[in-house]
């Protein structure tokens, strides 16, 4: 009897051994991955406190359960670290103290739940509700911290972390974010001059100096006389009769050898093409003569024959922009 009764206590336990065995829970792999290798963005710093710098991310939050695919929750950070790792914890909060340089509070869109995203803590969490996601991030950056990195000839790095945040297991990824800094173009023309066209040969030519911050610019000629479209003309103060004239710049470089030139005859009619200014300085001193461009008006003779005794002027506004 006692051994019947141990074999059957035995059997029980074997059995119930095996009905355990079969119950046991497949284990869900975690998977977060960025689509993007990195962001770069480049702004110029502006003269206000602050500006706003946008960028959007592409990523898969996702666990693969039962070899089916299932759209795992996710949050994101920003970290001076490159943080990368899988466990059944939740990674700790990261680190970076961005305070100086990017303001509290980080607009992110893209999910209808919508996400809150401070400096120093993980945001609150969303769903995809595709198998990509893109979300739009918006820092506002603040002009002091931007000035001292530009200063040191330091852009602005960081780290966006993205992380499955559902259980049984976490996934987490970083790319790195650069912000390249450049300070706002300055540009300026001199050694302009009033121009006096004789009657009989009806062109003058004066030689202007160009300078730009960046080393290219475009040059636009703004005519008091006229408007957008209309063709350059001389009027005397009566208005009854005019003289059509064109206006034609060259750029020269620093031995006094024409790079580029247009002739341009109507107001608007066509911003010229960036060029590469010689004598950087700003006052030309480093040319062969002085200047690096030259500025020529050519009226139409044969309305200069024509025209009536008087003084026939127009007042020409040079707008340089550095580019």
């Amino acid at each position: 009897m006692a051994r019947q009764a141990l074999n059957k206590v035995y059997f029980l336990f074997a059995s119930a051994l095996c009905v355990t065995s079969l119950c046991l829970p497949v284990t869900a792999q975690a998977v977060f991955v960025f689509l993007d290798y990195e962001i770069r963005k480049t702004v110029t710093i502006p003269s206000d406190n602050s500006v706003d710098i946008t960028f959007d991310v592409r990523f898969r939050s996702y666990a693969i359960e039962s070899q089916q695919k299932i759209y795992q929750r996710y949050r994101f950070a920003i970290s001076d670290d490159s943080m990368s790792g899988r466990g059944n914890t939740l990674p700790s909060q990261p680190n970076g103290d961005y305070g100086e340089y990017i303001q509290n509070t980080i607009q992110v869109s893209g999910t209808p739940q919508g996400i809150s995203l401070k400096l120093g803590r993980w945001s609150t969490q969303a769903a995809p509700d595709n198998d990509i996601t893109t979300l739009t991030f918006t820092l506002t950056l603040k002009t002091s911290g931007l000035k001292k990195l530009f200063d040191n000839k330091e852009n602005l790095e960081f780290y966006l972390v993205g992380q499955d945040a559902q259980t049984p297991e976490y996934h987490w990824l970083s790319i790195p974010v650069t912000i390249s800094l450049a300070k706002p173009g300055q540009a300026r023309i001199s050694k302009l001059e009033d121009m006096i066209l004789p009657a009989n040969n009806a062109s003058a030519t004066i030689y202007p100096c160009i300078y730009s911050s960046s080393g290219k610019a475009s040059v636009l000629f703004d005519a008091r006389n006229t408007v957008k479209g209309e063709e350059y003309y001389l009027t005397d103060s009566t208005q009854a009769y005019s003289i059509p004239y064109k206006v034609d710049i060259r750029f020269l470089n620093k031995n006094g050898k024409e790079q580029d030139s247009f002739n341009i005859a109507k107001e608007g009619e066509k911003e010229t093409e960036p060029y590469k200014i010689s004598g950087k300085e700003g006052n030309c001193l480093d040319t062969k003569f002085g200047y690096n461009s030259t500025i020529t008006i050519e009226a139409d003779q044969s309305f200069v024959n024509n025209a009536p005794s008087g003084v026939f002027s127009d007042v020409m506004t040079v707008v340089i922009t550095p580019k």
